[in-house]
């Protein structure tokens, strides 16, 4: 059975607001030691799965960088330092889509999001009864249009290929099983 390494060192390469990027060396079970793991240090993120009053899924598109195309996705971003899974959530959807709810946000799956180079988590909330009732309140390069689409038709647009973003993907997946659709 494999055991866990020893970190005797890290090393921070890179810092900015949402990413680092930190050299660690590590002493194997059998002694010998490993000078050149590589690890991103992100925040855990959020997924904010909205259901609106008569059962349509909030949805957004936002351009993302990393694959030089504009992404269809739940609403979703960064857990901010003291907040819960569901805090962020709600805040996210706020944010992103003017969409609010008094229910509770649910959370219903979290996960690793890559265990060989990062430790974050992606937590997937369900809230349901979202309301349009608010303005958006971007981040500063943020550019986001909000849509509602039928949960049948998430599900196309997943299987269709619209929709390649794993985190959107895990999280259907979860609400669908947490909903039994």
């Amino acid at each position: 059975m494999p055991k866990p390494w020893e970190t005797l060192s890290g090393e921070p390469i890179v810092r900015g607001p949402y990413v680092g990027l930190r050299k660690d060396t590590c002493r194997l079970p059998d002694g010998r030691i490993h000078d050149g793991i590589y690890i991103l240090e992100l925040p855990d993120w959020v997924q904010a799965f909205a259901l609106t009053r008569d059962g349509r899924v909030v949805m957004v598109r936002q351009y993302r960088h990393g694959t030089g195309s504009v992404n269809t996705e739940f609403p979703a971003g960064c857990i901010e330092p003291g907040e819960t899974p569901g805090q962020a959530a709600a805040r996210e959807l706020l944010e992103e889509t003017g969409y609010r709810s008094d229910a509770p946000p649910v959370l219903i799956a979290s996960a690793h999001t890559n265990p060989a180079l990062t430790g974050n988590k992606i937590h997937v909330c369900l809230i349901r009864d979202a309301e349009l009732t608010g303005s958006v309140d971007f981040d500063e390069f943020e550019e986001v249009e909000c849509f509602t689409k039928s949960f049948d038709e998430v599900g196309g647009m997943i299987r269709g290929g619209e929709i390649t973003h794993i985190h959107t993907r895990f999280a259907y997946d979860q609400v669908k099983k947490y909903l039994r659709r």
